[in-house]
């Protein structure tokens, strides 16, 4: 499985809220290297670190970001981050990626882009 980068659609965790790009911040994606090495923004912070797959499962660890404090996004941030933990699986439709929880209920979803 290759991805170019996936920049966030929506995200659809228990408050079903829905991702929004904050003025003057970077917009909230993940990219999934080759090398199973990830990168990409929270929106407010930058993140690195790495996944693993198997099957239709992928878990990520050793995720680090810098601390900023963002003047609007904090809460979504925290969203985004929380989500990423419990992601348990995935799933492809078209041009969408779908991170899952263990009862297959969608956590996040992205779009597919590409890199600029």
């Amino acid at each position: 499985m290759a991805f170019l980068k996936r920049s966030l659609h929506e995200a659809t965790t228990k408050g079903n809220a829905a991702v929004v790009r904050s003025q003057n911040q970077s917009e909230p994606h993940i990219v999934l290297h080759g090398d199973y090495r990830l990168t990409g923004s929270d929106g407010c912070n930058r993140m690195a670190g790495s996944y693993r797959l198997e099957g239709n499962t992928i878990s990520f660890s050793q995720t680090a970001s810098t601390m900023m404090a963002c003047p609007e996004g904090m809460e979504q941030e925290q969203r985004f981050r929380n989500a990423l933990i419990s992601v348990a699986g995935y799933r492809i439709k078209g041009q969408h990626l779908e991170f899952l929880d263990t009862q297959g209920a969608m956590l996040v979803r992205f779009e597919a882009v590409a890199l600029k």
